[in-house]
């Protein structure tokens, strides 16, 4: 991206001690829990790592505009990650499948979600950003509509020499049995909880 350096790895460190060496050997199910704007995990990187990580393995859910903390609907997917996983008791749905393409007539980038509708959807929000850094960067919500099984926003941008950043939220009826469970300090229940699907990240056409 636009002022970013990159950065030569050494091969022992690739072969023995980088991300890539061990992504695609991972077997058991994870949920990636983190907000988008986290200084410690960058979502930059993350989103480039999962590539190696099938979405049968993997779920995701990124609080927008925070750093280091979730909102209640992102948070509450931790506690139904474990009662699926250790008590069997809760099914997630799929991870919403994120698709853009640009409009043939004003050429402006159009965002399609399709959720996995087997649990009910209650609302789904896309973002986007041009912002290269991702500490700093802003998510716009760009305004989801339904249409059919699918959600659409437009996602109008002023430059293309920036690079394109997307990715949604779906944010499904939370069980009743969940809805009032005992929390942790700092997190509170929630009527919905909220999967993510995986970011896109589109370069600048410079």
């Amino acid at each position: 991206v636009p002022g970013g350096v990159k950065m030569k790895v050494p091969p022992l460190i690739a072969s023995c001690i980088s991300d890539n060496v061990y992504l695609p050997r991972i077997k058991c199910p994870m949920l990636w829990l983190s907000p988008t704007n986290d200084f410690h995990a960058i979502i930059d990187h993350m989103a480039w790592n999962w590539r190696e990580v099938s979405d049968e393995r993997l779920r995701l859910s990124v609080t927008p505009h925070r750093n280091h903390t979730h909102d209640d609907a992102h948070a509450l997917t931790k506690h139904l990650f474990f009662q699926q996983h250790l008590k069997q008791s809760f099914a997630f749905p799929d991870t919403p499948r994120l698709d853009w393409e640009k409009n043939p007539v004003d050429g402006v980038p159009v965002l399609r979600v399709t959720p996995d509708e087997t649990r009910v959807v209650k609302e789904v929000r896309i973002y986007y950003s041009v912002d290269p850094h991702p500490m700093t960067r802003f998510w716009r919500n760009a305004g989801a509509r339904k249409q059919g099984r699918e959600w659409i926003a437009h996602a109008p941008l002023m430059s293309v020499e920036q690079p394109f950043f997307a990715y949604a939220d779906v944010f499904y009826e939370t069980p009743e049995r969940e809805r009032a469970i005992a929390q942790p300090r700092g997190s509170g229940n929630s009527e919905v909880f909220a999967m993510s699907s995986r970011v896109l990240s589109v370069g600048p056409t410079m």
